[in-house]
């Protein structure tokens, strides 16, 4: 594997090791496989573990956390880092029970025990199965998505069905594969970037749907400068930036509610295809988060 680094710390140096490997796809545990001993479940809330089969045959090994009935606001679907699962990322995922969402945490393939490899194109592909899944449950659907998980949906969202989504919040991800190989300084042999480019935020349109991006200022794992490439592309979004490490913005139970405002002042968002309208639904969209 033929890897320029050009002045990178330790913690960089680990990061393109994990970055090489997913667009090389070179076998590596720590980048796909986070760690077999999983924590358990949290009993403190009424749960129910599922799995959501995909178009390729694979199978996402999914807990649905459920918040009392007559608080529901709709549901929240949490998509995990690179580094977690659902059982790491459990903790914070039941945070939005809090603002009367029920939970759905999915481990993309071959995290946790879902079945298959992950790839850019595979984790598309869970993407579109979880949509899927929750139009058919729920009329109100909310996204919290990091790291990777917001790069994968965001690059998914021209091919899924926007019915009933009604907010996105991403945290911590990234816009292009490629820009961020070479604000890392990597050069990697034998890649086909156009094909990655399909999957990555940098392929989508714009979209009505109210978007709030996070990233911090100081984020060691995702430069800055990606969040900022993400809100010059989703012009309509509203661009958060913060401070903190990498995936530390909910550790704030006042950023906690900022989230929350975002998502109750846009609960009655309706996405509009071009198709039944050509007018924009800019007016439909709500951005604050004071």
């Amino acid at each position: 594997m033929l890897i320029n680094i050009k002045q990178v710390t330790l913690k960089h140096y680990i990061f393109i090791v994990l970055l090489s490997s997913l667009f090389i796809g070179c076998t590596n545990k720590i980048l796909y496989h986070p760690p077999k001993n999983n924590i358990p479940l949290t009993q403190q809330y009424h749960y129910d573990e599922r799995n959501i089969s995909t178009v390729d045959k694979e199978l996402l090994s999914a807990v649905e956390y459920y918040t009392p009935e007559e608080k529901s606001q709709g549901v929240l679907l949490f998509l995990h880092g690179n580094a977690d699962n659902i059982y790491s990322a459990q903790n914070t995922g039941l945070l939005f029970l809090e603002g009367g969402y029920n939970v759905l945490l999915v481990d993309y393939r071959g995290y946790g025990k879902s079945t298959g490899k992950p790839s850019p194109k595979g984790l598309n592909l869970d993407i579109q199965a979880m949509i899927q899944y929750l139009n058919k449950e729920y009329d109100n659907i909310y996204i919290y998505a990091q790291s990777i998980g917001g790069t994968s949906f965001l690059g998914a969202l021209d091919e899924i069905d926007k019915s009933k989504i009604r907010a996105i919040t991403t945290e911590g991800s990234f816009f292009s594969y490629k820009q961020l190989a070479d604000k890392m300084g990597i050069h990697i042999p034998f890649t086909n970037y156009k094909e990655l480019m399909s999957y990555a935020p940098i392929s989508t349109k714009e979209t009505s749907i109210p978007l709030l991006i996070i990233h911090s200022t100081e984020d060691e794992i995702i430069p800055y400068s990606q969040g900022l490439a993400l809100s010059q592309h989703f012009k309509k979004a509203k661009h958060l930036p913060t401070t903190g490490k990498h995936l530390g913005y909910l550790s704030s139970s006042f950023k906690l509610k900022q989230v929350f405002r975002f998502f109750n002042d846009n609960k009655n968002y309706k996405y509009i295809t071009p198709i039944e309208n050509n007018i924009s639904n800019e007016n439909n969209v709500s951005i604050s988060v004071q």
